[in-house]
């Protein structure tokens, strides 16, 4: 409910100083100013009248009016039921326009208008993604999503929302995805004081566990030599180029120029972190670059290509989880797969080479600067200009231990 007090406004300068309304409102205050500037000496704050100044009669006539003003939009709103929809700014700004809702309002006001916008400022195109695929899901979820305000989606609607995506066999860490994407658009629907709703005070992401996404050094050489179909080389080949870059993530490794190669190393900027990383082109790592030589682009995939690189990945996804021994029922009838490895995924390169390095003994601090993590203390770790070396000779390491050298 929307309150209204009286402020006299002493903290800078020398008086005069203003009066202003104070609307408090759905926990937040803002400040309605009435053009009037008076000493303290002039304002009686018990009785809530200017005295002791020429104009007092005028001035107490002016607050009277622009009070009831702001009362009577206030009850307007109350009575149409859409009070508790806006911040108390917002409020203001409609008794600034005699009661009317600023047009700008109404549309920022709307969840899927500020949610599309939250979409189009994004830079990384894995979080736009991101995005995008949850505000998909919801409109699946809801037909009439597109009328919704901020104050629609509430904690009982977050609650049917994930039993419906539950029931649909959506895991718990997917539904993650899609609630944090949500939750940013509410923080910044608050902050530009578009609402003061947040479902997310009671609604809370329970977290799963994450399952295995490393292989066993083993498991690495048996995938390495396993006689794969011809259509399976190329995606075999990439997760090794991935897992020889020291498990370099598919966003960096398509794109990649070939200017980007410096003196030996891969020098580029990691889309997810925007850190800098100095990779060591190793001798397996070349010789699959020759392979796939690229035109424009280091590997050849993307060169003569319009579409972003998530459609090879999507591909090399799928393509990994089927490598393994299959059976085709009758000439050229369908292949039934039984795969070395049903979770496969380009992710792994990362964790195997980690899990690796862990196994020989690499010294955290090296893993983690290989890996591009923070090394304890963050503010120090600016200071610490990491020994390049030492993350090239464990690269070196944990390849010849593939190799069983």
């Amino acid at each position: 409910m929307a309150k209204l007090f009286y402020y006299h406004d002493t903290r800078s300068g020398k008086g005069p100083y203003p009066l202003k309304i104070r609307i408090y409102h759905n926990k937040g205050n803002a400040y309605l100013g009435l053009d009037i500037r008076i000493a303290p000496e002039q304002w009686d704050a018990q009785n809530e009248i200017v005295i002791n100044h020429d104009n007092a009669k005028s001035l107490n006539a002016r607050i009277r009016f622009e009070t009831s003003k702001a009362e009577t939009v206030i009850a307007d709103l109350r009575l149409s039921g859409q009070l508790k929809k806006y911040s108390a700014t917002q409020v203001k700004q409609i008794i600034e326009n005699d009661g009317k809702v600023p047009e700008w309002k109404v549309n920022s006001g709307n969840f899927t208008k500020v949610f599309s916008h939250c979409i189009e400022s994004k830079r990384k195109d894995n979080t736009r993604i991101s995005y995008e695929q949850s505000l998909k899901r919801m409109r699946e979820y809801d037909e009439k999503l597109d009328s919704r305000s901020f104050e629609d989606i509430d904690i009982a609607y977050m609650q049917a929302f994930d039993k419906w995506l539950s029931d649909r066999g959506v895991t718990q860490n997917s539904r993650n995805v899609y609630y944090r994407s949500i939750r940013a658009v509410f923080n910044h629907a608050i902050d530009n004081d578009i609402t003061t709703a947040y479902p997310f005070r009671k609604f809370k992401m329970r977290k799963q566990a994450t399952r295995k996404r490393s292989l066993t050094i083993d498991e690495l050489r048996l995938l390495r030599d396993y006689p794969c179909e011809e259509w399976q080389k190329i995606y075999v080949d990439m997760f090794f180029l991935m897992f020889y870059l020291i498990g370099i993530n598919g966003a960096d490794l398509l794109p990649a120029k070939k200017n980007q190669v410096q003196h030996g190393r891969l020098e580029y900027e990691r889309a997810k972190t925007y850190k800098m990383y100095s990779v060591k082109i190793e001798p397996e790592a070349q010789r699959i670059i020759d392979k796939y030589k690229g035109k424009d682009f280091l590997i050849n995939i993307m060169d003569g290509r319009s579409e972003k690189y998530q459609w090879f990945l999507q591909r090399m996804s799928r393509a990994l989880k089927t490598i393994g021994p299959f059976e085709r029922k009758g000439r050229g009838g369908k292949k039934t797969h039984t795969p070395l490895f049903p979770e496969l995924s380009q992710y792994w390169c990362r964790h195997t080479w980690a899990t690796i390095a862990a196994e020989l003994d690499i010294p955290k601090e090296t893993i983690a600067a290989a890996l591009g993590h923070d090394m304890g203390n963050t503010t120090t770790a600016i200071y610490i200009n990491f020994n390049q070396r030492k993350v090239d000779e464990a690269n070196r390491r944990v390849i010849d231990f593939l190799n069983e050298k």
